[in-house]
């Protein structure tokens, strides 16, 4: 993930870095932390269905 991150930084230097999460499946959300400063974008069912998860329903991550 850091790869990537690298590379988008390094294409946007002077733009705001966006994450648009489609939805709450852990494949689509874990490498949100990656870009501390990004705003993160998604739908508010997202946002509740994440927020309403535990640490065990990610496999313990």
């Amino acid at each position: 993930m850091n790869t990537i991150k690298e590379y988008l930084l390094n294409q946007i230097v002077s733009k705001e870095l966006l994450v648009f999460n489609s939805h709450s499946d852990w494949d689509h959300i874990w490498g949100n932390c990656v870009f501390e400063s990004a705003e993160v974008i998604g739908h508010e069912k997202a946002k509740k269905e994440l927020f309403g998860r535990s640490v065990s329903e990610f496999g313990g991550f």
